[in-house]
């Protein structure tokens, strides 16, 4: 068998090729493959990856690369900060980026950091959310922002960056459903709209 490079078999008898690496005494799953060569090109990539950070970087991901855009992140973030996450997590000095894909990451506070590597990031229908036990988790729950809240008008991100999640950035503004702030006068003030029958009735 090539270097890296093991088989296994489907459920329904069909063969494949899994490879991996060992690096620092971390054992690393690369993926599965077709042919036992090309997994092991994997392994080979992995390694110049791992001993290569001047040359490999995670905005040089090849267009074309036979390792995924989430294991590139983890080997780098390995590589680089030494602690390996299962989740395509790149650690900063006091905050970390969670990648979504080679054109989307999100930045989080160091004080979630526990909380990512174990719970994926997914998306769906404009949302962000997590399997928590089960339960598909929005993530704004977090910060105290409820499913039914709309951004720009129940909550902003100070900086305009709608990608920075830590939480000094992120700013409720209404924290009651159906209640929103207005200003009067340059001074604020919260109107409570309910929906009977068709109307509309607003109080102060």
């Amino acid at each position: 068998m090539l270097p890296g490079v093991y088989s296994s078999t489907k459920k329904n008898g069909d063969g494949y090729y899994r490879s991996s690496i060992t690096h620092k005494g971390k054992h690393i799953s690369l993926g599965s493959y077709q042919t036992d060569e090309v997994a092991c090109l994997a392994y080979q990539l992995a390694g110049e990856l791992l001993a290569n950070p001047l040359l490999w970087t995670i905005e040089g991901y090849p267009s074309s690369c036979i390792l995924s855009f989430h294991k590139w992140v983890v080997l780098i973030n390995y590589r680089d900060n030494q602690i390996y996450f299962k989740n395509p997590i790149y650690l900063r000095k006091r905050y970390f980026l969670y990648y979504m894909n080679q054109d989307t990451y999100f930045r989080f506070d160091v004080d979630d950091l526990f909380y990512y590597a174990h719970h994926k990031i997914l998306k769906r229908g404009g949302h962000l959310f997590v399997s928590d036990y089960g339960m598909q988790v929005n993530i704004l729950s977090r910060y105290g922002i409820k499913n039914y809240a709309i951004p720009g008008k129940d909550y902003i991100f100070s900086n305009g960056d709608n990608s920075d999640y830590s939480y000094h950035n992120i700013e409720i503004i209404n924290h009651f459903h159906g209640v929103t702030k207005v200003l009067r006068r340059g001074q604020p003030q919260y109107l409570a709209k309910i929906h009977i029958n068709g109307d509309y009735l607003v109080g102060r």
